[in-house]
């Protein structure tokens, strides 16, 4: 049996994965990706602003920002961006630590004293805002770490009761409390480190940061994709920490997202109204069209052809007008974006080789 290579298109078709190039785009999208590009690249800004990138699962919405991105890194005085994925991370409070973190890592990127000094001041904000080592500040509540030492103590006095080895049993209890102790301590250590010791309120770290964030030459575009992906109130957290800062100077956010799951997410914060509660957060918005499904069935014919033209003969059973009454009637109905597309063609190349011997298939 011959070895059996099929090779997918670059495109990205037939893989999860959003195109990442100019050069892979079938879309005919370049040229609204590079207006979007100058767009943001112009915008000098003493107050920030939150742009939004509109459309449903399988648009394209991934893709498009890669184009966008591309073109920034093109042009020699193109804005300064950063990719923000919050899916990746765990809780709510994981989320928010994240984005200040990525922010502040990115505004100190040049390592010049300016860059580290205003990724110091973000970094003092952030704290300041979200909290920071909140897990383990938790720990630090006096009534908790009360209450585990009488738990400890009632495991002493339930064992006595039913005659167990006391001395056994006070030593498990004594380690059960000192570890209790130990983590209110560590708790309460870190919840002192993690404030701001200079005693300045939230307004004035906040007037320090804009002060520092206004000498950037440029602004910074912090794209936050996948938003459609996250838990309800994840998706509420995020939205709260973008409202919040979005008027910091030079700082761009744009929100990926399929609008009708963020508006359900927020309709409980909005009195059933997540729609106008996003429109009091995004300014601007650029609704990407679902792909035609004559576009879809077309891009599916050609990377059908790519990885099984070769084997379409008539050793094969291969038949034109069969293939295009299945392909009508059968396949095109089920295909309605490109990520139904590319899942097909996956499919279709991972169980090709199974069938094939000699070129001919079984």
């Amino acid at each position: 049996m011959k070895d059996i290579k099929i090779e997918l298109n670059d495109s990205g078709i037939g893989a999860e994965a959003p195109i990442r190039a100019a050069s892979q785009d079938c879309l005919r999208r370049v040229n609204f990706a590079e207006r979007i590009a100058n767009v943001l690249s112009e915008t000098n800004l003493s107050e920030g602003r939150v742009f939004a990138i509109r459309g449903g699962w399988g648009f394209g919405k991934s893709s498009l920002k890669n184009l966008i991105t591309e073109k920034l890194d093109a042009e020699s005085d193109g804005a300064d961006w950063l990719d923000f994925n919050p899916w990746q991370w765990g809780d709510s409070d994981a989320i928010a630590r994240a984005l200040f973190s990525q922010i502040a890592d990115r505004l100190g990127s040049e390592h010049s004293k300016a860059a580290l000094a205003r990724a110091r001041a973000l970094r003092r904000y952030g704290a300041a805002l979200t909290g920071s080592s909140a897990p383990l500040k938790k720990a630090g509540n006096k009534s908790g770490a009360i209450s585990a030492i009488l738990t400890n103590g009632s495991v002493i006095a339930i064992a006595s009761a039913i005659s167990l080895d006391i001395p056994t049993v006070a030593k498990v209890a004594a380690f059960l409390a000192l570890l209790s102790v130990s983590v209110y301590l560590l708790g309460s250590m870190l919840s002192y480190l993690g404030r701001d010791r200079s005693g300045d309120s939230l307004d004035k770290i906040r007037e320090a940061l804009e002060s520092r964030l206004q000498e950037l030459e440029r602004p910074l575009i912090v794209f936050v994709d996948d938003i459609d992906r996250l838990e309800p109130d994840q998706i509420r957290m995020l939205l709260r920490q973008v409202k919040a800062n979005a008027n910091l100077p030079n700082i761009i956010f744009v929100l990926l997202f399929q609008p009708s799951i963020v508006e359900q997410a927020l309709e409980p914060i909005a009195n059933g109204d997540g729609r106008a509660f996003l429109e009091k957060i995004v300014q601007i918005s650029f609704d990407l069209p679902a792909v035609p499904v004559a576009t879809v069935h077309n891009i599916l014919g050609m990377e059908l052809s790519k990885v099984a033209g070769a084997y379409a003969t008539e050793a094969n059973g291969f038949s034109h007008q069969r293939w295009g009454n299945a392909f009508a009637g059968c396949i095109q109905p089920l295909v309605r974006n490109l990520r139904d597309s590319r899942r097909l063609i996956s499919s279709i190349a991972a169980h090709l080789p199974m069938h094939l011997a000699d070129d001919v298939l079984k």
